[in-house]
């Protein structure tokens, strides 16, 4: 009888000895895998260059009836511990119309990073912004035709000077093409970090 018992016991002893060691084992395959890490010391300061796609911008402006959308927001979400971009349309006090667009990722990291820690604050284009971006007159509520709408790309900038959009935030870079960006010429912009940039209001088409 008594041997029986011990049989038993060093049975159920072994049983939990496994099941101990298999709990371990899949506690350092999750501790080993990079993309299950969330803490924010394991995210980059880099961020991709990505690319608005035409279609997607065209159906954001198209949202409703009655011209609704009157600016571009974009927010920062983290992708494979990097940062990156998604868009929804708002009305002329930010107010989310539209569902949230993701930006296709286009090249790799920028070497654009963040070295002293500016904040990632929302960024704002107008509807004004995206018809002079198009070559279309602004100023006027006039409805962005379809068909004249163009991808556009984005990269991260950075700024310190209070003279300059930014104020210490990170802004966006944005082109017609990847060679233009950053650059002062048509087909090119940036963006303004929401807040400090107000509300459109009645200024959204200016």
């Amino acid at each position: 009888m008594i041997t029986i018992f011990r049989k038993h016991l060093l049975s159920v002893i072994a049983f939990f000895s496994l099941l101990i060691m298999h709990s371990c084992n899949n506690d350092d395959k999750k501790a080993k895998d990079p993309d299950e890490v969330q803490s924010a010391d394991a995210i980059s300061d880099e961020t991709y260059v990505m690319k608005f796609k035409s279609t997607d911008i065209e159906a954001i402006f198209n949202y409703g009836t009655g011209n609704k959308v009157k600016q571009l927001i974009f927010t920062w979400k983290i992708y494979k511990k990097k940062y990156a971009l998604e868009v929804y349309g708002a009305d002329e006090k930010g107010k989310s119309l539209t569902n949230d667009y993701s930006l296709e990722i286009v090249q790799p990291p920028s070497p654009t990073k963040n070295p002293y820690k500016l904040k990632r604050n929302p960024q704002e284009i107008t509807r004004g912004d995206i018809k002079n971006f198009l070559g279309l007159a602004r100023g006027t509520p006039d409805t962005i035709p379809n068909g004249s709408f163009k991808d556009m790309y984005f990269r991260a900038g950075l700024d310190q000077d209070p003279k300059h959009p930014g104020k210490n935030l990170m802004f966006l870079f944005y082109a017609d093409d990847l060679t233009k960006l950053g650059a002062a010429v048509a087909g090119a912009g940036v963006t303004k970090p929401s807040p400090p940039a107000l509300p459109c209001d009645t200024s959204c088409d200016d």
